[in-house]
C-alpha cells in the first residue's frame, strides 16, 4: 500500500511485482543492503494446502460418502492427510528505487524451502547490518546472517531511542534522517507480522553517504531531538531526557489545485447490467466506460460550458456555466428523448456552418443486442442560444462508436467525420467497422468501405486524433485496445496507411491519445493514456499479452480467451482459470478432469484442435507515455511509475505553474473487471510538471491538491471568468471540480 500523502493509500502491489507470494504470514522491510532503500521479505508456507481445488473437491466427496455421525474427528484426521504438502521458499526482494522490487531470494541465500511463519531482524552480532531469523513448521528456527557489512560496499547508521517512563524502548518514536538528497524515516514499532517482533530500533542504511546531516527523533508525546552530522557507520542513542517539547506551527500548504464544490451535483448515475451472462470470459465490462465528456462554448458568452454524456435509461446533460464560475443544469429536451442511448462519445463542431457548436454524440456500450436502432449515433444542431434539436443528416449507424474526429479531410470547406468504432456487441474481440461521414450538401454519408484501409475493419477503436501540423500534410492517427497506434494520410480519394518508423509494435490498450508538441521542437509528439501496469499480467515486446477469438467450442456464441506468457518457461498460459474457462467453454472441464491438470495445460493444448479460424490479438505494453517525434520517427518514453499504476482515461495539458511550459495532468481507474483480476482503483490523479524536452517533475499528491480516486473517466479543463477548473468525470458518481490556484509558489512545487 502506497501512502499518498493525503489520507489516502493505493494498492502497488502488483506494479511492484511482489503479489504472487503464496500463502504468505510474516512480512517486514529492511534495507538489507544498505543502499538506502527499503528491501522487502515475505515469510511462505503452509504446511496442509487445504485451499487447493482438487483437495475442495475430494473432500466433499468423501463427506457425501461417508457417515459423519459415526467417528467424526478420525474422518476430519483423514481429511486433513488428503490435503496436499509441499514447501517452498520464503522471498526477499529488492528495492529497485522506482516502486518496483526484484526477486533476489536465491541471489541473497534465501533458497531454503521450509514453512515459515514467524520472521524477525535484528543485528544479532552488533556488526551494524540486520540478520534474519524465521520460524518453521516441523523445522528447527533459522539465522540468516547478514554479510553486507563485511563487503564494505554502502554505509549505515542505527539509532536506538529511550522513551520516557516506562517506554524504554521509545516505542512509537518517529526517526527521520537527511543525507544526500535523500531523506528516510522510520518509527520504533517492532511487531511484523505474524506472532513476530523485531528488535526496537531505527536502522538506515545509507549508500554512499558517510556523514548524515540531520537525525530527528520525534517521541508521540510531542518532545523532539534534532542532531547534525552524525558520522555514519555506529549506533546512536537518543534521550527522552535530552528532548524539548516540540512547538507545532503548522506548515504551509502550497498546492497546485483546490477543491471546489458545485452549487448542484453533477452526477453520472450507471444503469444495471451484466455483461458476462452473454460473455463470461470479458476481461472487463464494456457496459461501464462512461460518462463521455465534451466542453465548449454553446451560447457565446466566451465562458466554457459542460456535456456530460448519460448511461442508458439516464440522460445526457449540458451544463451552462454563469458568470460566477457555477455550472447549472440546461433541460433539453431532445437530450431527454434520447435517454435510452448509451452515449459513447461527444465531439463539439460546427457542422452548419451558422457559427456556433453543434453536438455529435457516439452511441457505445454493450448492453443491446447487435444492429438495434440503439447503436445509431447522433449530432444536434445548435441554435446559437445552447437549445439543441437533432437532426436526421447521420446514415444508418449500427456499431458501438467511441469517438468521432470533426475534419475537413477533401478540402471542400465542409466539416467531414472520422467515426471509430470500439467493438460488436456481444462478440467481443471481433473487429468492427469503423466510419468515414462525408459532408455532402449537410446531410453525412458514410464513405468508410471504400475510402478507409481494410474497408474501416481498422482496429478496437477508442481514441482518434487529426494532426494538422504546419507546413506538413494532415494525418489521422488512431489508437485502440489490442492494436498498435495508426497512422492514415489523404491521397487521391480515400486514406492510406503511413507507415511512421517507431509505431510498428506498439499494440497496447490504449484509451486516450493526444497530440501536442510537447518537447517544442517544432513536431507533433503523441500522448497515449493505457491501461498501466499495476495488472496481474504484464506485457512486453517479445511475450505480449494474448487474446484469442473464436467460438472455441461450436455452440454458436463468441468466446475470447486471454494468455500471459510465463516468464519462467515461456510458454503462454490461460488467464483465466478452469472453473471461469469451463462456464464459458463446457469442453475445457471434460478435458481437464483436474485443477492441476489445468494449471499445467498451455493455451495451446487447452485450444488444440480448436484453433483453426481464430483470430488473435496482442497487447505489447501496458505503459502509459509519450511518443516523441525524433526526425519523423516516434520513440517511446514511458511515464514514471507512479504514472503507471492506474489505466489513464483523461490527459489535460496546461501550464499549471504559470512558468511558460506545457504541463501534464492524467487520471484515471477501471472498476469493473473480470472476477479474477482485482479492479483498477489505485489512481489518485498524477501531475507532471515540465522541465526540459521531456523531462518532467513528479508533484506528490500531498502537493497537487487532487483526489482523482473514484472510478475516473475523463477529465476536462474548464476555462471560466478569471481561472481555470479541472473536472474529473467519474463512473457511478458525482464529478469533481478543483481550481487550478496560479502563484509564484507553484513552480516550486515537487
Amino acid at each position: 500500500q502506497l501512502n499518498n500523502g493525503n489520507g489516502t493509500f493505493s494498492e502497488i502491489a502488483q506494479l511492484a511485482g511482489v503479489s504472487h507470494t503464496d500463502w504468505s504470514w510474516a512480512t517486514f522491510f529492511i534495507d538489507a543492503d544498505h543502499d538506502g532503500w527499503r528491501d522487502l521479505f515475505v515469510a511462505n508456507g503452509q504446511m496442509k494446502d487445504v485451499r487447493n481445488k482438487d483437495f475442495e473437491i475430494n473432500r466433499s466427496r468423501m463427506l457425501a460418502s461417508r457417515d459423519t455421525t459415526a467417528d467424526l474427528h478420525a474422518i476430519l484426521f483423514e481429511i486433513a492427510q488428503m490435503a496436499p504438502t509441499k514447501k517452498i521458499k520464503n522471498y526477499f526482494y529488492r528495492n529497485n528505487r522506482d516502486l518496483t522490487f526484484t526477486n533476489v531470494t536465491d541471489a541473497w541465500g534465501f533458497s531454503d524451502e521450509t514453512w515459515t511463519q514467524g520472521a524477525a531482524y535484528g543485528d544479532l552480532d552488533n556488526d551494524g547490518d540486520l540478520d534474519v531469523i524465521i520460524h518453521n513448521t516441523n523445522d528447527p528456527v533459522m539465522i540468516y546472517a547478514s554479510q553486507i557489512n563485511d563487503l564494505k560496499i554502502n554505509n549505515y547508521l542505527t539509532v536506538l531511542v529511550e522513551g520516557p517512563g516506562k517506554n524504554t524502548k521509545g516505542i512509537n518514536a518517529k526517526v527521520t534522517v537527511s543525507c544526500e538528497d535523500l531523506t528516510q524515516v522510520g518509527e520504533i514499532t517492532p511487531v511484523r507480522g505474524y506472532m513476530s517482533s523485531v528488535q526496537p530500533m531505527a536502522h538506515f542504511g545509507l549508500g554512499s553517504c558517510e556523514m548524515v546531516e540531520e537525525v530527528t527523533v520525534e517521541w508521540p508525546d510531542g518532545y523532539a531531538l534534532t542532531m547534525h552530522n552524525v558520522p555514519a557507520n555506529q549506533t546512536v542513542v537518543v534521550r527522552h531526557t535530552d528532548a524539548q517539547k516540540k512547538v507545532k506551527s503548522p506548515d504551509p500548504v502550497v498546492t497546485v489545485f483546490e477543491e471546489i464544490t458545485n452549487p448542484e451535483p453533477i452526477s453520472y448515475p450507471e444503469n444495471a447490467y451484466d455483461d458476462y451472462v452473454r460473455e463470461v470470459l470479458l476481461p472487463y465490462k464494456l457496459s461501464t466506460l462512461g460518462p463521455v465528456a465534451a466542453k465548449a462554448d454553446v451560447n457565446g458568452d466566451a465562458l466554457d460550458d459542460l456535456y456530460l454524456g448519460g448511461s442508458a435509461g439516464n440522460p445526457g446533460t449540458l451544463y451552462l456555466q454563469r458568470e460566477d464560475g457555477a455550472f447549472i443544469k440546461f433541460h433539453t429536451r431532445s437530450f431527454i428523448q434520447d435517454a435510452v442511448y448509451e452515449d459513447g462519445c461527444a465531439t463539439f463542431f460546427d457542422t452548419d456552418q451558422d457559427r456556433d457548436l453543434d453536438l455529435y454524440v457516439c452511441s457505445g456500450g454493450n448492453e443491446f443486442d447487435l444492429n438495434t436502432d440503439l447503436y445509431q449515433d447522433r449530432l444536434y444542431l445548435n441554435d446559437g442560444a445552447g437549445n439543441y434539436t437533432r437532426s436526421d443528416a447521420l446514415p444508418q449507424i449500427g456499431a458501438s462508436t467511441s469517438v468521432a474526429v470533426p475534419m475537413d479531410f477533401n478540402e471542400d470547406g465542409d466539416m467531414d467525420l472520422f467515426v471509430g468504432a470500439r467493438q460488436i456487441p456481444g462478440r467481443y474481440g471481433q473487429i468492427p467497422r469503423s466510419l468515414l461521414l462525408r459532408n455532402v450538401n449537410g446531410r453525412y454519408e458514410d464513405i468508410g468501405a471504400a475510402a478507409l484501409p481494410d474497408e474501416g475493419l481498422l482496429g478496437m477503436v477508442t481514441d482518434a486524433v487529426w494532426l494538422q501540423a504546419p507546413g506538413a500534410q494532415s494525418q489521422l492517427v488512431i489508437a485502440g485496445e489490442w492494436m498498435r497506434i495508426r497512422m492514415f494520410q489523404w491521397v487521391e480519394g480515400k486514406f492510406e496507411e503511413y507507415s511512421m518508423p517507431g509505431l510498428e509494435r506498439s499494440e497496447g490498450m490504449w484509451n486516450r491519445i493526444i497530440a501536442v508538441d510537447i518537447d517544442v521542437d517544432g513536431d507533433l509528439d503523441l500522448i497515449a493514456g493505457n491501461c498501466g501496469k499495476n495488472l496481474k499480467y504484464s506485457a512486453e515486446s517479445d511475450k505480449p499479452f494474448k487474446m484469442l477469438v473464436n467460438d472455441f467450442d461450436g455452440n454458436g456464441s463468441n468466446d475470447v480467451y486471454l494468455g500471459y506468457y510465463d516468464k519462467q518457461d515461456g510458454q503462454c498460459y490461460p488467464v483465466r482459470g478452469r472453473e471461469c474457462s469451463s462456464q464459458q467453454m463446457p469442453f475445457v472441464k471434460a478435458k481437464f478432469a483436474s485443477y492441476s491438470d489445468f494449471a499445467q495445460a498451455t493455451i495451446n493444448e487447452i485450444l488444440e484442435g480448436r484453433m483453426e479460424g481464430s483470430q488473435e490479438l496482442n497487447a505489447r505494453t501496458f505503459a502509459s507515455g509519450i511518443f516523441e517525434n525524433v526526425d519523423g520517427e516516434f520513440h517511446f518514453r514511458p511515464f514514471r511509475s507512479e504514472a503507471q499504476i492506474a489505466p489513464v482515461f483523461g490527459i489535460v495539458l496546461h501550464d499549471f505553474n504559470a512558468d511558460h511550459k506545457p504541463d501534464i495532468f492524467l487520471a484515471g481507474n477501471y472498476y469493473n473487471r473480470e472476477v479474477e483480476t482485482t479492479r483498477s482503483d489505485a489512481g489518485i490523479g498524477n501531475l507532471l510538471l515540465s522541465k526540459e524536452g521531456l523531462d518532467f517533475d513528479y508533484v506528490h499528491p500531498s502537493k497537487s491538491g487532487v483526489i482523482a480516486s473514484k472510478d475516473v473517466r475523463n477529465v476536462l479543463l474548464l476555462k471560466r471568468k478569471s481561472d481555470f477548473v479541472l473536472a474529473v468525470a467519474n463512473n457511478n458518481s458525482d464529478m469533481q471540480l478543483y481550481r487550478v490556484v496560479v502563484n509564484e509558489g507553484n513552480n516550486s512545487i515537487q
